[in-house]
């Protein structure tokens, strides 16, 4: 075996190489940290001295230049003698020829009033150089000029200078940040605004080009002392380099540090994560035969008391997704079942196989009532202990029917509350639990299951719960599918909405509507004397008036109010957005007056009359149904006033119906109780 392979550092996981990495991160950040900090440290340092330096060659460029000057301009002086003739001076072979290359004579005026001599700056005519002139007073004229010995320096002589100081980057200019001289004519110009400085004799400043920055160290020359001229600025410049972070590893200490930092964390890591692998390896080809749909080997519970419960907690985990994986399959036949052929008894049979299935339980049961005050009941159950399904038809009491309905709300059902059929067809020596399923808030079924006394409690786990939601579904879809038949074989009155249809709209309205802000208005109609068509004329005549009234109603509002037949004799108008209650009363008295007109059916007029109920969306009601139960108490109070006329809901007319309810049950338990005595 190699010793340095991936296995034993445990490379061939991403546990240990991230735990590696970890380790090594720890020691490389603290130790290039301090590498860092010392090599700026370092750098520091050096920028301060160089900087430093900077200043002291400008200023002994600015000394030299200044003592040039001095000498030039006293040769120049001390030429001008008593027998001094400006027409035979000549500099060739005198003292001059070193210094200027060039002699002639000017008028100038002067700026002083103590005939200082001049520095004048001339342009080359040739070239981008600048000639440096000194200007001797001769004799002063008393108008406007004087008479001055122009002595041109000679570039070598004056400009040569630069050199002394060793910086290849020296340059001179005027306060105007006109450039005298560069030592360098490729370096970038600097720009006027830098020399703009008026808050010290010397100093350094930075400035930055496209792709460099540059220190520039500057000292202040000032000539008015001695001369008629500008102050020179002497500058010195060196580019700023940015620090190279792999300059500091040429450095045989860096390397040295670096190593030993590295080389401890990464052997204590190497044992540590080899420690810890050992009882993973095991865990991962656990979780890798989960990953692979096998649940038939469970992970061995060994090593560290963490390791031991990890590998409990995932074949806990294991046993659950088998568990699931089954009854998802058989959710999903049944989900097949309801959409192919709604067979009622299919599903049941498939439930009690798969609870059934469950070791924990001996019997299920299926129990489907016809409706929820039917005497009848279907019952599905296997024979227990097999998975033999049957099924049996049961008759229930009236006491039975009692008994269920006072458990209609309940989560479960009390094993002693069972009709007396079904607890005849179970195990009598097992714990029995009955669990209720509702439809539309009515208990429409349940199921019955039966476990040792032991077990019982934790039967109602997800498989219960889906069991329970699947018969649910599947009496839902059901009932579903025989009220669509039911209203497919009926005739609807023309050109109306139905319940459905308003209710939709009364929700869309809701929906529409800003904050729950007001949405629209509901009407609740209700026919009076219309019992008497159907006495007189039959019903079939009861069936053409529904018909007159119902267009009468519809031709009283434009096509974007929806007009519903409720049932029977009532309809209902739904006026969205309409919040305008004088508005709302003329819709009322409108309809009220349109329905009063008489009918003529078969030769025989009929009078008829309405009474209406009104109620606000979603003052008094967030839906269809509550909308309509507050309009129906509206529209009894409307009876009450003598019909033919309209009434608002209010709170109280809901207070006074429950005290005459609160009012009829007390007078009517005192009836059974004989708790009334009559007196003669």
């Amino acid at each position: 075996m190699r010793i340095f392979s991936d296995r034993w550092f445990a490379l061939n996981s991403s546990i240990g190489r991230r735990t590696l990495s970890v380790f090594l991160i720890a020691a490389l950040v603290p130790s290039i940290s301090i590498t860092l900090l010392a090599n700026y440290t370092n750098d520091k340092n050096n920028d301060e001295h160089l900087l430093v330096r900077l200043q002291n060659d400008s200023h002994s460029l600015g000394l030299a230049l200044l003592s040039q000057l001095r000498t030039s301009n006293e040769l120049l002086t001390l030429a001008i003698t008593d027998s001094f003739d400006p027409e035979t001076m000549t500099i060739d072979g005198g003292n001059l020829a070193p210094i200027f290359d060039k002699l002639d004579f000017r008028y100038l005026e002067s700026q002083t009033k103590n005939d200082l001599s001049k520095i004048l700056i001339d342009d080359s005519k040739v070239s981008d150089e600048k000639y440096i002139s000194i200007a001797v007073p001769i004799d002063k004229d008393l108008q406007t000029e004087n008479l001055f010995l122009v002595g041109r320096l000679d570039s070598e002589f004056i400009w040569n200078m630069a050199e002394l100081v060793g910086n290849n980057n020296s340059c001179i200019f005027l306060r105007d940040g006109t450039r005298l001289f560069c030592a360098n004519n490729n370096m970038p110009p600097i720009e006027s605004k830098s020399l703009d400085i008026n808050t010290s004799r010397t100093g350094i400043f930075e400035w930055k080009t496209n792709a460099d920055t540059w220190q520039t160290a500057y000292w202040e020359l000032f000539l008015t002392g001695q001369f008629d001229a500008q102050t020179w600025i002497i500058t010195q410049t060196i580019a700023d380099s940015p620090n190279e972070f792999w300059s500091m590893f040429s450095r045989g200490d860096y390397i040295q540090i670096l190593l030993i930092l590295v080389l401890l964390p990464l052997l204590a890591a190497t044992i540590h994560i080899r420690k810890t692998m050992q009882p993973i390896d095991g865990l991962m080809a656990g979780v890798k035969r989960i990953a692979r749909h096998d649940h038939s080997q469970q992970i061995a519970e060994s090593g560290p008391l963490e390791f031991a419960r990890l590998a409990r907690s995932i074949n806990t985990m294991s046993s659950n997704i088998s568990s699931q994986i089954k009854t998802l399959h058989s959710f999903s036949e049944i989900d097949r079942i309801l959409l192919s052929k709604k067979d009622l008894g299919s599903v049941c049979q498939l439930l009690i196989q798969l609870l059934v299935g469950n070791k924990e339980l001996s019997q299920a049961m299926v129990v489907l009532l016809d409706t929820p005050t039917s005497c009848k009941a279907n019952v599905y159950k296997n024979i227990p202990g097999t998975m033999s399904i049957e099924n049996i038809k049961c008759n229930l009491t009236e006491p039975d029917i009692a008994n269920l309905k006072k458990m209609e709300h309940s989560d479960s059902i009390q094993a002693d509350l069972l009709p007396d059929e079904i607890r005849l067809l179970l195990e009598t020596d097992r714990n029995t639990a009955a669990y209720p399923v509702h439809v539309n808030n009515l208990m429409r079924a349940f199921i019955v299951i039966s476990a040792d006394d032991n077990k019982i409690s934790s039967i109602f786990t997800e498989l219960l719960e889906g069991s329970l939601e699947r018969l649910a579904l599947a009496l839902e879809t059901i009932e579903r599918h025989r009220k669509l038949e039911f209203q497919a074989s009926r005739d609807e009155l023309p050109q109306l909405a139905n319940k459905r249809l308003l209710a939709k709209r009364v929700d869309q309205a809701l929906v529409n509507s800003t904050n729950g802000d007001f949405a629209g208005t509901l009407l609740y109609i209700d026919l009076d004397f219309f019992k008497s068509i159907n006495d007189i004329a039959g019903h079939i005549a009861g069936d053409r008036a529904l018909n007159l009234i119902g267009q009468r109603i519809k031709r009283t509002f434009s096509s974007s109010t929806t007009v519903a037949r409720i049932g029977g004799d009532e309809f209902a108008v739904f006026l969205p957005q309409m919040a305008n209650k004088t508005r709302v009363a003329e819709a009322a008295d409108e309809i009220i007056h349109a329905l009063r007109q008489p009918i003529n059916l078969a030769g025989i007029e009929h009078q008829l009359g309405a009474s209406i109920g009104i109620a606000r969306l979603p003052e008094d009601g967030k839906d269809l149904e509550e909308l309509l139960f507050k309009a129906d108490l509206a529209m009894y109070e409307a009876k009450k006033a003598g019909r033919n006329t309209w009434r608002y809901y209010q709170p109280k007319m809901k207070e006074t119906v429950q005290a005459r309810v609160s009012f009829e049950t007390e007078l009517r338990k005192a009836v059974e109780n004989e708790e009334f005595t009559l007196y003669v």
